[in-house]
């Protein structure tokens, strides 16, 4: 799964709500819930059309990650001798 720091690039003055928003989306959020709580600290709020179209990428990507995950419910067991140190 890619972090989150790997889907969204934080622009100057135009990225902390749809920063919050990704991270919501992160945590298991819809997109669509996560604008809601967002709307309802700071309605002012504003998403760029470009903002949006990402986040719905990343909301894709979560909900295709997360159904990857449930297919294997225990995981990989890493190795010792896997680990890079």
């Amino acid at each position: 799964m890619s972090g989150l720091n790997d889907n969204y690039t934080y622009q100057g003055g135009l990225g902390r709500s749809p920063t919050m928003a990704a991270f919501l989306i992160n945590e298991g959020r819809s997109l669509e819930e996560a604008c809601r709580m967002i709307y309802a600290v700071r309605p002012f709020t504003a998403f760029e059309p470009s903002q949006l179209e990402r986040l719905k990428e990343f909301e894709g990507e979560i909900r295709q990650t997360s159904r990857d995950s449930a297919e294997d419910p225990v995981g990989k067991i890493i190795e010792p001798q896997e680990l890079q140190l």
